[in-house]
């Protein structure tokens, strides 16, 4: 199983997320099919910072933050860092939510149950459709 890389390089992840053993386990699967650094952040005032600081190739959100919602982070992301991709990586599975964030500039809304539609949204993120962790047809 190949793992992405950034042209030699780590990808840069933002990582929002309220939940930090959630968080471990989210760093843990990015690692295995990415060459990346992940910032990880849990409240408002650590994103705020983190967007000013950083450069990241993309931002993983989840939607339900107790400190702030999901769509305050995506609206934060679209201001401050145009151009690079949101991603909300959530439990929420609400439909009215997922038309939400897309329509509000997410390009994907993926449950955290389905490890491999995450992956599949990271190939495409990362240019590289065809290559990077093999997904079967059974997880498809």
């Amino acid at each position: 199983m190949n793992r992405l890389t950034n042209n030699g390089s780590k990808f840069q992840i933002l990582l929002v997320e309220d939940n930090r053993c959630e968080a471990e386990l989210t760093e843990a699967l990015l690692g295995q099919f990415l060459t990346c650094q992940v910032k990880t952040v849990f409240t408002r005032i650590q994103f705020e910072e983190a967007l000013e600081q950083l450069k990241p190739d993309f931002i993983l959100c989840d939607a339900g933050l107790p400190s702030f919602d999901g769509m305050t982070a995506l609206r934060m992301a679209v201001e401050k860092q145009p151009g690079v991709p949101v991603v909300f990586f959530t439990g929420n599975n609400d439909p009215e939510k997922k038309a939400e964030a897309m329509s509000s500039g997410a390009v994907d809304y993926v449950s955290k149950d389905d490890a491999p539609a995450l992956l599949r949204v990271l190939q495409r993120l990362c240019g590289n459709p065809s290559s990077g962790p093999e997904v079967s047809e059974r997880d498809k």
